[in-house]
Order: structure tokens, then sequence, then C-alpha cells
């Protein structure tokens, strides 16, 4: 199984063209409920990913958080997935603070992501970087972010002790290998 999914892997990073293979695809099951026709195939690319990481993949994973937050967004079950938490902590390993606008959108695409989603990811820059990046953002929403990162008095919240190094979850549900090469 894990050899199907480096392989299907291997295969998406080979060319951007085949990633709507993986995009959130409303379907039909065959309980008759409805899915997401693609989410097998774009959780085995995960899973591989969580062992093969590499800096070079990070267009790949801004899209698969884009069809996760979609997906959660859309999908009739909705809920907070492993494949939605494993892909923020795929990009918050990047630590780009311009994905503090993706995470933002898995944070808030339903009421578990809202209380699921770890906050932590938005910071994933730093705490100060991202604030500072937020503040001088025309982003449509910048004022919706900033009242979950800041406090009452305009501070950032105190996210696990720390105020300006980037912060990242414990490597302990999604280890795999060191983050991307």
């Amino acid at each position: 199984m894990m050899e199907e999914a480096r392989r299907e892997l291997e295969r998406m990073r080979g060319s951007s063209v085949v990633w709507r293979e993986l995009r959130y695809e409303r379907a039909t099951g065959a309980d008759g409920y409805d899915c997401d026709g693609h989410a097998a195939r774009r959780a085995a690319v995960l899973w591989a990913l969580q062992y093969d990481r590499r800096a070079e993949d990070l267009p790949l994973v801004r899209w698969l958080a884009e069809q996760e937050a979609l997906c959660r967004r859309e999908a009739p079950f909705q809920g907070l997935t492993e494949e939605t938490e494993l892909v923020g902590f795929l990009l918050a390993e990047h630590r780009r603070v311009e994905d503090v606008w993706l995470h933002w959108e898995m944070k808030r695409a339903n009421f578990d992501t809202w209380c699921g989603y770890d906050i932590e990811h938005l910071f994933a820059a730093g705490v100060q970087a991202t604030v500072g990046f937020v503040r001088d953002s025309a982003h449509a929403e910048r004022n919706d972010v900033l009242e979950r990162l800041l406090d009452e008095e305009g501070q950032p919240r105190n996210v696990s002790g720390h105020v300006s190094r980037p912060i990242l979850p414990p490597r302990t549900r999604f280890g795999g290998c060191s983050g991307p090469n």
C-alpha cells in the first residue's frame, strides 16, 4: 500500500497537470450518501508526503491544502479529518507567512475545523512576522484573522508561550522524516 502511495506521489511531482485527479469532487458513494470522490487518492499522496517531504513540494502541498479546505467547507458531513490535520502540518513546516490565509481557510471551513484545526499553524512563520504580515495586508479576511490572532489589547495571543520564533506542532503525530529538505 505504501509503495502505491509513493508511486502516486512521484506521479504528482512529475506534473501539476495530474493534480486535478486529487481535487475535491462531490460524488455519491455505494451507500447512497454524498462523499468526496477523490478523498482516498488525496489521502494516499498526503500519507506518502508525510514520509518524503521536500521543499520543492510546497506548490503541491498548497494545492492539496486548498482541496482539503474546499472539502471541509462543502462535504455533507464536513468534520475535521486526519488528512486536513496532516496537510496543515505539512504546510506549516514550510513556515511561509503568506500561507496564513490558506491555514485560515482550513480553520474556518466548518464548526469542527474551527474548534479543532490547530491555531498554531497560522503562526508557523513566527508570531510577530505573521501578525505584521496580516496587519499590513489588504486581504478580505484581514480583520477576522487579526481578531483570532490578537487579544483584547491588540497583542498576540499566548500560543504555547512563544512570541517571536516559528511555532510548529509536535512531531509525535506526523513525525515521519524531518521537515522539507
